[in-house]
């Protein structure tokens, strides 16, 4: 699970608009009338450092991260999500306590009514938020489960009734997107130019490397930050020639 902690907020290059959009509503929570954004970006744009870039300390921190080979286990990122929270259940009315546990597997593998499910997740949020406003973050939201995926959309459409951030997060390999449309988009592009070399030259490239560089792999700021340790000190330096076509990174190139 992605784990704020305002580690990577001074490494940030050319994010500022879009972190302090985050912020913004992580405030909206404090206040107690949250909300939701669903975060969407290409692999490797930066999706996940504008996350762990939040320092958020006062909030609760849950979350869930989509795993393609749980995509057939009903409510599996939903239980991972929940997990830290299932002391609030007795406070729930018995039926929709009966189902959440029926749905997470405690009681029982199967049976529980989707709806029933659905409000007793946004009760179990509004005990847990009581006390101290929540984050989630959902992490790889294609990779779901659809029973978890129509959960986390309930709840972004009610989370503005909640002391709640939530953020979803979707990696964008092309398939066509399903719209949530009444629920707040940022799109997450690559860097413009001026912000991705400054990327590359502190990755320890002179200005000319830095420049084939951006010229090869654009402004994808994992690109900038991992082909550099994949070039010899003399090819940082431009005093060697660079490899033909140059690297793009060992995690893009998966």
């Amino acid at each position: 699970m992605l784990r704020p902690g305002g580690t990577d907020a001074g490494r940030l290059v050319g994010r500022a608009g879009e972190l302090g959009r985050i912020r913004v509503l992580l405030d909206r929570a404090r206040s107690g009338r949250g909300g939701a954004l669903v975060l969407e970006g290409p692999p490797g744009v930066g999706k996940s450092a504008l996350l762990r870039a939040l320092d958020a300390p006062d909030l609760q921190l849950l979350g869930t991260t989509g795993v393609e080979t749980e995509l057939g286990l009903p409510f599996a990122g939903l239980a991972e999500l929940l997990a830290p929270l299932l002391s609030h259940a007795e406070a729930l009315p018995e039926a929709q306590r009966a189902a959440l546990r029926a749905a997470l597997a405690i009681d029982a593998p199967a049976g529980a009514e989707q709806v029933l499910v659905l409000h007793a997740l946004v009760g179990l949020l509004e005990a847990a938020g009581a006390t101290r406003p929540l984050l989630l973050l959902v992490d790889d939201v294609q990779w779901l489960d659809a029973s978890t995926q129509e959960a986390v959309a309930f709840l972004a459409r009610r989370a503005p009734r909640l002391p709640l951030a939530l953020v979803v997060v979707r990696s964008l390999r092309g398939e066509p997107y399903e719209p949530w449309p009444e629920v707040e988009r940022m799109a997450l592009e690559d860097l413009p130019r001026t912000d991705a070399l400054r990327l590359a030259r502190a990755g320890g490239l002179s200005a000319a490397v830095a420049e084939a560089l951006v010229d090869a792999v654009g402004g994808n700021p994992l690109a900038l930050v991992e082909a550099p340790a994949e070039l010899t000190a003399a090819q940082r330096d431009g005093a060697a020639a660079l490899p033909e076509p140059l690297p793009t990174g060992e995690r893009l190139r998966r």
